[in-house]
């Protein structure tokens, strides 16, 4: 049983049929007309639940305003999943596909809009907390592992997606995590990891030439390297060099 179009918007809500799928009779039509205007996809990547609500609820608003019909509501919903889907990694793994057409079920038995407002934003804001809750427990070791391998690869070019997928977490996600357990951001940190290197072979490698050492630690071109040298330890590594 699927409430009818005009129940959803009934106060009564006592209008339903069996069988009926409601489509849209406003402009939106995907969930994409639906959260235009708004950050949806940015929050949904930093994880933050109460904006990526609202944006929910204000997806909702206008689909109210248009009067959206049940088979609408479903399909905007269903592509809001989508969406998450795509911008936070653990949330395909939460919301499988039987979770999803539980979901749909549930949807299409509701008896109100509002009632199918608060049975998505419900079930949306449980699999965004259990997600929150899994990077909570591996929050600390994701950043651990990326801060290995930059100890072991730092004279490499590191890809923050590379990175980000190694501990199975979004870029923006890793880059804000690392930045809260560190202080640095991750191009920072990669920096502060080379240059201490560069020192380091500065003062016990005299035999080799700068633009080896600069080669060494990840920086191919000798200009940049002197000048990010210069810039961050305040001489030149040649100067470095004459007064370690």
């Amino acid at each position: 049983m699927e409430a009818c179009d005009l129940g959803l918007y009934s106060e009564s809500r006592l209008y339903y049929a069996a069988g009926y799928a409601g489509e849209a009779v406003g402009d939106i039509v995907e969930a994409e007309d639906a959260v235009r205007g708004m950050n949806l996809a940015e929050q949904l990547q930093l994880l933050n639940i109460p904006a990526v609500l609202e944006c929910v609820r204000q997806c909702f608003e206008r689909l109210k305003e248009q009067r959206a019909g049940t088979g609408t509501i479903v399909r905007v919903c269903s592509q809001l999943e989508d969406m998450a889907c795509r911008e936070v990694q653990e949330y395909r793994e939460i919301r499988g596909k039987e979770a999803r057409a539980r979901l749909e079920t549930q949807l299409r038995a509701c008896m109100s809009f509002s009632d199918m407002e608060d049975c998505f934003v419900e079930a949306f804001r449980s699999a965004l907390e259990k997600v929150y809750g899994l990077r909570s427990e591996m929050g600390g070791k994701a950043v651990e592992i990326v801060k290995r391998w930059i100890a072991e690869h730092y004279s490499e070019h590191a890809e923050l997606n590379t990175l980000a997928a190694m501990v199975y977490l979004t870029p923006s996600y890793l880059s804000k995590l690392f930045k809260q357990e560190t202080g640095l951001t991750l191009t920072e940190y990669i920096t502060d990891v080379r240059l201490k290197n560069a020192k380091r072979l500065l003062r016990t490698e005299p035999n080799m030439k700068v633009h080896q050492i600069g080669a060494e630690v990840g920086y191919a071109d000798p200009a940049y390297f002197n000048k990010l040298f210069k810039k961050v330890v305040g001489v030149t590594p040649n100067e470095y060099k004459k007064w370690k």
